[in-house]
């Protein structure tokens, strides 16, 4: 109700003329109000403005603003005067003297004055006003203006809040992932090469052709009737590289794109040879000097053979792998499985993407990174230093110092002996996963053997079996497939298939146990029943009746009584026999038996296969059954990809990446041996200002037998 009352009073005062309205509120009345030093009587308005009677009593100011404004009204002053309690609503209740300001009672035709502006501390802003300006109820002249002045230290009020409605956290926008391409579109992006080997086959025709003006300028040959002078060709060679460059054009988009993202590398050194040698050809042709086209053709080439190389390889491995299925098994690396030693295994499924494996970055790679950042800084102080310090030209030192300094070869060192790998595998039925694949597989360890890669189902057969005692045969088939089944070795599948044919009883094993003799045991429904070769049998105390001297058999005794033995035939298998050789021939790998098999033991792998005895590894039973566990690998690191379950697939994987490995290693050494020679032999004569023997001539010979000798010595050590 009170609201209504103010609404309505403000719309009457807004209606009322300035002349109608209560005086001006000046600073005296403020003071006479609430007491102080002035007790003078307010000034009187014009005869011409109505206004009431009697004034009301100006509202007492609360004790808490009266403190707070440092005002002590004095006794008896008019600011003391009593007003009438306004009547309030019953059901409204009254708000303590501390909270709530008691209200002035005004007259009916008058207006109730609105409060006064107060600072954040507590203090009223005093407000003057020009004379002659109207009531600040009122409404305001266009040219009436007036001045607030606020104390010192006054602040503004602060200003209110913005309420929003209640709205959830915005997450945050994640970052768009890269999607990684499936194996069906990376091997048809392979397939796609773009041009590559018809821009190489081109390249290397000019290849061959600034070889021969070089090496004929030097020994004075002819080409018919015409002489080829040395500005002759300056001339052609100039020609011959810049059409070189632009055969080669992502090769140097790609070095300039590492430039500028401060990446250098082989493609970079190659971008900036480009612009050196060519600015070097064009200020020196006139004084006959041959440019050093034949070796950055050397350079261009080799890097466009490089990406031959990969995109071959790629395609390939990607091939082999689309033909293995949705879960390929794969050969995975185990760090410190057995005895500190790592062991690699096969998993059953590969927990790998081969497409970001085979894209990442090689060891050649990751090391031509810091040699090209390393010859590209010091051989441009080096350069400057020589043209201020030396005398000598800064192009032609610069060109002569990177002309010795960036090995060609370098380019291959990863890509030519993977390519081969890669076709070997493929027709193998494996993929490696790219160099960390490689890698994994081609350090020192030891390559677990189980049953079935020595001798799979196929290759065991029985030959017979005899019965002794007075059990049935029912009985103790069910018995040997029982504790055979347990032990999970490379002999259940025929015993089931004795059983089968036996009709033998379904038993349930209690307790199984394996035996360091060469045999396994275990108790069904209270027999003893043990399983093993001859030789456990007599170190088990078994009595062995005459003419059962097997030596590749499995006896049966139940509760120490002989009560069967069954004759078994392995028959060795070639492709077994090929892998076994294949791993014996890489250094630092050794055959670890992990078999279950208690006939296996390395003189039988020896006699059946024809290998050194001393080669195998054979743990303890116990460390045997856990190498052969299924959970082995768990944590092995991916290295290969295998289509079957055959042992040379795997044993192909792992010499591969051998040769890989040994190949890429022996060809980076070389690479660098040969560029740091190279720097070290042109710094010396850039120094001396002998440019004569750093000649086009002299610098392409000695790239072109450094690279001879590291393609050789790589093949040789990958064999």
């Amino acid at each position: 109700m009170d609201g209504l009352e103010d609404r309505r009073d403000e719309r009457e005062q807004l209606n009322t003329p300035a002349a109608e309205q209560e005086p001006a509120y000046n600073l005296e009345d403020i003071i006479r109000e609430f007491g102080g030093w002035s007790t003078r009587e307010p000034e009187k308005m014009p005869a011409s403005a109505e206004t009431p009677e009697e004034t009301p009593a100006p509202a007492e100011m609360p004790a808490t603003a009266a403190e707070d404004a440092g005002l002590s009204p004095a006794p008896g002053a008019p600011g003391e005067t009593e007003r009438p309690e306004a009547e309030e609503p019953e059901e409204k209740c009254a708000a303590p003297e501390s909270e709530q300001p008691p209200e002035a009672a005004q007259p009916e035709e008058e207006t109730r004055t609105p409060p006064k502006p107060v600072s954040p501390s507590g203090r009223f802003h005093f407000v003057r006003f020009e004379p002659g300006a109207a009531s600040p109820d009122g409404p305001a002249h266009p040219e009436q203006t007036r001045r607030i002045r606020r104390e010192p230290n006054a602040q503004r009020p602060p200003r209110p809040a913005r309420t929003r409605p209640d709205r959830p956290a915005r997450e945050p926008k994640p970052a768009p992932a890269t999607r990684e391409p499936t194996p069906e579109e990376a091997y048809r992006a392979a397939c796609k090469s773009g041009g590559i080997l018809a821009r190489r086959r081109m390249t290397g025709f000019l290849l061959l052709l600034s070889l021969l003006v070089t090496f004929g300028n030097f020994f004075g040959l002819r080409l018919g009737s015409v002489g080829l002078s040395a500005p002759l060709s300056a001339k052609v060679l100039l020609c011959l590289l810049l059409a070189g460059t632009l055969l080669s054009y992502d090769v140097c988009l790609d070095g300039v794109f590492q430039l500028l993202r401060l990446h250098c590398g082989l493609n970079s050194l190659a971008a900036v040879s480009a612009v050196v040698f060519a600015a070097d050809g064009f200020l020196s042709a006139g004084k006959g000097k041959i440019p050093y086209t034949a070796v950055l053709l050397l350079e261009l080439y080799f890097a466009l053979w490089s990406r031959t190389l990969r995109h071959k390889a790629e395609r390939r491995t990607l091939k082999a792998v689309l033909a293995m299925g949705e879960e390929p098994s794969a050969a995975v690396l185990s760090r410190r499985a057995w005895n500190g030693n790592d062991c690699i295994f096969r998993a059953e499924r590969a927990d790998v993407s081969i497409v970001h494996e085979l894209r990442e970055p090689d060891l050649a790679e990751k090391a031509m990174r810091y040699y090209a950042a390393l010859v590209f800084a010091l051989s441009l102080v080096i350069a400057m230093v020589c043209h201020f310090g030396r005398g000598r030209g800064f192009l032609g030192s610069w060109a002569a110092i990177l002309a010795g300094s960036v090995p060609a070869a370098a380019f291959v060192c990863y890509a030519r002996p993977f390519a081969a790998a890669a076709g070997n595998l493929l027709r193998a039925g494996a993929a490696l996963c790219g160099w960390q694949g490689a890698k994994r597989l081609g350090g020192k360890a030891c390559l677990t053997l189980t049953d079935s890669d020595l001798f799979p189902h196929s290759c065991i057969s029985m030959n017979g079996m005899k019965i002794f005692g007075d059990r049935n045969v029912s009985e103790v088939v069910g018995y040997t497939c029982a504790v055979i089944a347990a032990s999970g070795c490379g002999l259940e599948p025929t015993f089931r298939e004795i059983a089968v044919s036996q009709n033998g009883r379904n038993c349930t094993l209690d307790t199984f146990r394996r035996y360091e003799g060469g045999g396994i045991g275990g108790e069904i429904q209270g027999d003893v029943v043990l399983v093993g070769s001859i030789g456990f049998m007599q170190l088990m105390g078994v009595r062995m009746p005459e003419g059962t001297n097997v030596r590749q058999a499995v006896y049966t005794a139940v509760n120490g009584t002989l009560a069967a033995v069954f004759a078994i035939q392995y028959h060795p298998s070639a492709a077994v026999r090929s892998g076994l050789q294949a791993v014996l021939r890489c250094r630092g790998l050794k055959p670890l038996m992990a078999t279950r098999d208690f006939i296996l033991t390395p003189a039988v792998v020896r006699h059946k296969y024809k290998v050194p005895a001393d080669c195998l590894e054979f743990p303890t039973a116990e460390e045997r059954a856990r190498l052969s566990d299924p959970a082995a690998p768990a944590d092995g690191e991916p290295g290969a990809l295998l289509s079957r379950e055959s042992f040379l697939p795997m044993a192909e994987a792992v010499a591969s990446a051998r040769r890989v490995c040994a190949s890429a290693r022996t060809c980076l050494m070389i690479c660098l041996l040969s560029g740091s020679i190279g720097f070290v032999i042109t710094v010396i004569l850039a120094f001396l200002g002998a440019f004569a023997a750093a000649s086009a001539f002299n610098l392409t010979l000695f790239n072109l037998l450094w690279i001879a000798s590291a393609l050789l010595l790589s093949s040789v050590a990958g064999k």
